[in-house]
């Protein structure tokens, strides 16, 4: 009974002194800014920079207070006689991506979060869906949609592609990993031997390409052009780039390349090819038309017994009510343009090539809806 009263005495004299110390009017610090750290893939790289600075310029609470009282300086938000202003970022917290190191490796750096010689990082970008494989307690959400069409230069002088403007599924799989046609000629192309180039290990390109062949796409590649020596003609390159393909192949080569990515590189002397007579489009990848359409994925811990998605995290990529997934009725307009932020969201998207999910499930045993998907992490 006697430490009662010195619990209830003291809580008295908390709220005595509290009165005093902060009157009416005066400013009260609620939370903080904290980081939002991204990591993986280079699919979506540029494309989360570019989310990342308008999310941390969104609007959100007062962190500067009123003349006359006393300025916190470890980026708190506070609570004065003024009204708030539109809260997109509610905290002002900051999001930040990492280079890439590719999709895979980025979600390896989510799963083993704590451990020693790791970055620590709040959410991997990934350009594949979950895996078999991948740690249990994670939750991939999609976020945008993209492609992975095959490439070419047909417009090289002399190229053997020059004249095949389409591939079936079926040629796509014989050519990266039946190794059954192996000339152009065999696919309505010049006589010349077909050089075929893979995206690396460990991205999430790679991984989502190997799924629509149905194998391994470096399998036609020959021993010495993909054992890592790049003095010898180096055949497995980094995803999405035409560039490390050497002069003398250009005339012959074929590879995936990501088409979001092909909007903002240009293709680098590439051309994209249509599959099974489809073009890929905004369009044709919104509606699933295009064969080699994907989802793109940011991942976050959910289901860990600890480490899992902070509140910050949550509010910038969350399914349901994050920033990026919410419905313009869910948003705020932005003030300083007059413009809804799902609006900006998708012009975002699609400056960088990608195509915005349209409203509707969530899915995944998510109820609700939103702009955004999950997709469950199949059984082993």
């Amino acid at each position: 009974m006697r430490d009662l009263r010195k619990v209830t005495l003291l809580v008295g004299l908390v709220a005595i002194v509290a009165a005093f110390v902060v009157p009416a009017g005066a400013v009260e610090v609620v939370q903080r800014a904290t980081l939002i750290r991204g990591s993986g893939s280079d699919t979506t790289y540029f494309l989360l920079q570019d989310m990342d600075a308008h999310y941390n310029a969104s609007k959100g609470c007062f962190s500067e207070v009123l003349p006359g009282n006393t300025q916190p300086l470890d980026n708190s938000c506070v609570v004065d006689d003024r009204s708030y202003p539109t809260k997109a970022n509610v905290d002002h917290d900051v999001a930040l991506s990492y280079f890439p190191l590719g999709s895979s490796n980025g979600i390896a750096q989510l799963c083993q979060r704590g451990l020693a010689g790791v970055t620590l990082i709040d959410y991997a970008r990934a350009s594949r869906g979950p895996k078999s494989s991948d740690c249990a307690g994670l939750r991939f959400v999609a976020f945008a949609k993209d492609a992975l069409p095959w490439a070419s230069f047909k417009d090289v002088s002399g190229a053997a592609s020059a004249n095949v403007d389409s591939l079936t599924q079926q040629e796509l799989k014989d050519i990266f990993v039946n190794c059954t046609i192996t000339n152009w000629s065999q696919v309505g192309g010049a006589d010349a031997e077909i050089i075929v180039y893979a995206p690396q290990a460990g991205s999430g390109t790679r991984s989502a390409f190997d799924g629509f062949v149905g194998g391994s796409s470096d399998s036609c590649i020959p021993d010495e052009f993909k054992d890592g020596n790049g003095a010898n003609g180096e055949r497995v390159i980094f995803e999405n780039t035409c560039s490390p393909v050497a002069e003398a192949d250009k005339a012959a080569a074929i590879l995936p390349y990501s088409y979001g990515k092909y909007q903002t590189t240009g293709g680098e002397g590439c051309s994209l090819g249509a599959i099974d007579g489809v073009e890929p489009s905004p369009q044709t990848i919104s509606d699933g038309s295009f064969p080699f359409s994907r989802f793109l994925y940011n991942v976050y811990r959910q289901g860990f017994s600890e480490n899992n998605a902070t509140d910050a995290t949550m509010e910038y990529i969350n399914e349901d009510t994050g920033w990026l997934c919410k419905t313009a009725a869910e948003h705020d307009v932005n003030p300083s343009t007059g413009v809804n932020y799902r609006t900006e969201v998708e012009n975002i998207l699609q400056e960088n090539g990608v195509t915005p999910i349209v409203e509707g499930p969530i899915g995944g045993g998510v109820a609700g809806t939103s702009h955004c998907r999950v997709t469950p992490i199949p059984a082993a």
